[in-house]
Formats: C-alpha cells, structure tokens, sequence
C-alpha cells in the first residue's frame, strides 16, 4: 500500500470513525466508569467487581477486533518477507549440509522403552 493509499484510508475511516484508535485507551472506556460510578453511587465491593471483569472483557473485545481488522485490512503487508530457509540459516548454517534423519523403524511403529512385547510381555 502507498503513502497516498494510507493517507486516504485513514482519512476516510476517520470520516466512518472505525479508524485505528492506537495505544491509548479511547475515550469510550472511561465514560464507561463515570457512567458506572454515577449510576450506582453506593456500589458494594462485589459490584465494582462485577463491573472491572465486564470492562476488562469490552476492553480485551475491542482489542481483539481491532487487531483482526487490522490484521485483514493489511494482509499483504503484515505477511513475513523471510523465506523459512532463511531463518533456517540463521539457526544453523550447516543445516543443509547434514545427513538425513533415518529412522530405526517404521513410522507407525512406536516401541516403548522396557516394554518392547506389548501389553502382555
């Protein structure tokens, strides 16, 4: 996406107000505690309890979607550019040139260590 294309999609969910809000909490939340507090001035401990586990799943709700969003709006730009190889590389040089693993037996084949007769033996 181009610095033009950014600046128009910004300009235009901000126009639509589903614009990406950031790290800062936005205002919404905390009207939701003036509201609270106001509605229920003499709210017991358990109340107030009741209302943080309610404000903390909006506020989890709110970033998990805001991150899909995010996530599928810039799909092409979020996606990795280092080849799995590369990483492999990175890790251990010689991995390519290493010998292959062979195993003992057939994959299907799961030998248990002191039980190699079964269940019975």
């Amino acid at each position: 996406m181009t610095p033009f294309q950014k600046l128009v999609r910004r300009v235009v969910e901000r126009w639509r107000g589903t614009y990406y809000e950031g790290p800062e909490p936005p205002a919404r939340l905390g009207e939701m505690v003036v509201a609270f507090a106001n509605d229920y001035p003499r709210a017991t401990r358990g109340e107030w309890v009741w209302f943080c586990r309610q404000h903390a799943a909006e506020c989890y709700r709110s970033g998990y979607t805001r991150g899909v969003e995010r996530a599928e709006r810039d799909f092409w730009n979020s996606m990795p550019s280092v080849l799995p190889e590369e990483v492999a590389d990175e890790l251990d040089p010689d991995w390519r040139w290493q010998p292959d693993i062979r195993l003992l037996g057939e994959p299907g084949q799961v030998v248990e260590d002191g039980n190699e007769g079964g269940a019975d033996g």
